[in-house]
């Protein structure tokens, strides 16, 4: 049974990519969406790529029941993820204004990929209330 605050983790991370469609298209209509929708779309859901170091310490009998674990689990929360940390999350954020000044396109990858790890560290410290692993000192 899949638990409630994961249903809405996973409902708004399918959402994620709208919202911040919208949000471009309103701030610059005259943007090229063959170059943005790529980097919303890619920039919202790369950060979860660390997941895939949990596929190396358990075995699952298949990349779907892998899939199933993470849509249904908060355990995988508990892992030492690469980029779900606060370190990661400052250096995007400083990034952000001067990456998007040179190239707006790699700016919306940025913007997508600070507003997936924001989405999930309310996910783990409001509806998981596990939040041990954004720490530093938790894996320095």
């Amino acid at each position: 049974m899949i638990k409630k605050g994961v249903m809405l983790h996973n409902l708004a991370h399918l959402n994620l990519p709208i919202l911040i469609f919208l949000l471009v298209v309103y701030l610059k209509p005259t943007i090229n969406l063959l170059l943005a929708i790529p980097a919303i779309i890619i920039g919202s859901y790369l950060p979860d790529i660390d997941h895939y170091n949990i596929w190396k310490k358990v075995k699952f009998e298949s990349r779907k029941n892998f899939l199933k674990y993470l849509l249904t689990s908060d355990r995988y929360r508990k892992a030492f993820l690469v980029f779900h940390n606060f370190l990661t999350l400052l250096i995007l954020v400083v990034a952000l204004p001067i990456v998007n000044i040179y190239n707006i396109y790699v700016g919306i990858f940025l913007l997508s990929f600070i507003a997936h790890l924001i989405l999930d560290f309310l996910t783990d410290k409001l509806l998981i209330k596990q939040h041990g692993h954004w720490k530093l000192k938790s894996w320095i």
